[in-house]
């Protein structure tokens, strides 16, 4: 479990950018990659596809983040050393980049990110991990400093890692809440999936109150959901 721990582990950083020590004693040398999402594809029904990461059907009230709207979302991710966050595709509110009149009354960022491991983890994202205790602190260990380095915002609260679900895909899910002061609370949840030699990193992020608002199209892009595998 140990090289299998650092693998994950080695996954997570480049993906979330976290910046620490390996806590395992095993070192997992992978290069770091930008994650292909260029090539994006729409087909019929609205159906999104990601290069080789996946594709999922796209809901009337969201929109893929594009245009000057992103150019300034990336440059200023690289100015706050966040430049991980470039190279994911984003799903935000419709409207928001054309700065339509409304768009800004509401919150919610759907993003997606895929990356080749340099060993198989033997993981079926179909079927549940029934990961343990100490599998779920290890990951606990992983994600909680970087989050309380959260900059942007005051976390409020953390949750404990735990086994979730996307559509029919087994996760491990973490999730927590944050507030800006001019801003309603956000809760923001990161999904790892892991099937085989490759890793996904999923998040969902939005402001509380639009919870009801955007339920039903976060079922629609999860329920849709494929894995490019």
């Amino acid at each position: 479990m140990k090289q299998m721990t650092a693998l994950l582990f080695t996954f997570i950083c480049l993906a979330c950018g976290i910046n620490e020590n390996n806590p395992s004693n095993d070192v997992v040398n992978v290069p770091n990659q930008n994650i292909n999402i260029a090539n994006i594809e729409t087909g019929n029904n609205n159906l999104i596809t990601i290069g080789n990461c996946c594709s999922f059907e796209l809901p009337d009230d969201l929109e893929v983040q594009a245009g000057s709207w992103k150019t300034f979302n990336d440059l200023t991710a690289k100015n706050l050393g966040l430049e991980y966050q470039s190279d994911k595709l984003w799903l935000q509110q419709s409207g928001l980049n054309e700065n339509k009149q409304g768009s800004r009354d509401s919150y919610i960022r759907i993003s997606f990110k895929s990356m080749e491991l340099p060993e198989n983890t033997n993981m079926n994202p179909l079927k549940n991990p029934n990961l343990n205790q100490q599998d779920l602190a290890d990951f606990d260990q992983m994600f909680d400093s970087e989050i309380n380095n959260y900059k942007l915002a005051k976390i409020l609260q953390i949750e404990k890692s735990v086994v979730g679900k996307i559509g029919k895909y087994y996760s491990v899910k973490k999730a927590f809440t944050s507030k800006m002061t001019d801003k309603p609370i956000k809760k923001s949840e990161r999904h790892l999936i892991f099937s085989n030699s490759k890793g996904y990193l999923i998040e969902l992020e939005y402001w509380q109150p639009d919870y009801k608002k955007y339920d039903s199209s976060i079922n629609v892009v999860f329920n849709s959901l494929k894995l490019i595998q």
